[in-house]
């Protein structure tokens, strides 16, 4: 890294190598120098890229990966991974459906259509040149709230049933005072006659 007349750094790749004279003895050294600087400033920008790239994906609260058009992982966040029940490394490169959803108690394969997944889910394909290469799938668990759903359907049925209650007893209560009423009325007109 060499600055130039204007201050700005510019990087160099020089190669040096041997001459010989007639006797093949090492008479100089020549060499050969090319500016580098945009190459190296870009393969440092893919890297932070990168970089970037991989933090989101391991900082992420959802699962996150992508598989390939026929369904192998080509990626696995450690979210995914930990969803799953799985070690990332040992999802890469398999299919994911066989390995998550594999088969019913009774060993009978799971259809892709039917299987049972406590998550809520985003696949989106990924194209390259208009065709469809594979997908990323983004998900988070929803046991939680599946059984948050459960405990509110719960109290609600309580609830009404408590109301169901006091309306019957409520409605108990009123033939006894109506025929209360209807009794002091009957007296009072016997006692006139």
């Amino acid at each position: 890294e060499i600055p130039d007349l204007d201050g700005e750094i510019r990087i160099f790749n020089t190669i040096k190598f041997p001459l010989f004279d007639s006797s093949q003895a090492v008479s100089a050294v020549g060499t050969v120098t090319s500016e580098i600087t945009d190459r190296r400033l870009a393969e440092r920008k893919l890297l932070a890229l990168d970089r970037q790239r991989a933090l989101l994906l391991e900082t992420a609260g959802d699962g996150i990966y992508g598989q390939d058009a026929e369904g192998r992982a080509t990626f696995v966040n450690p979210k995914a991974a930990e969803l799953l029940g799985w070690e990332a490394v040992d999802l890469a490169g398999r299919p994911l459906h066989d390995l998550i959803h594999h088969t019913h108690a009774d060993g009978s394969p799971f259809p892709r259509e039917d299987c049972p997944v406590p998550v809520e889910y985003t696949a989106t394909p990924v194209r390259e040149d208009g065709k469809i290469t594979g997908s990323v799938v983004v998900f988070r668990d929803i046991s939680a709230q599946r059984q948050m759903q459960a405990q509110l359907i719960q109290s609600s049925k309580m609830a009404t049933l408590g109301e169901m209650a006091t309306g019957g007893a409520h409605e108990l209560n009123q033939p006894p005072a109506v025929i209360r009423l209807t009794a002091a009325g009957i007296g009072r007109r016997l006692r006139k006659d």
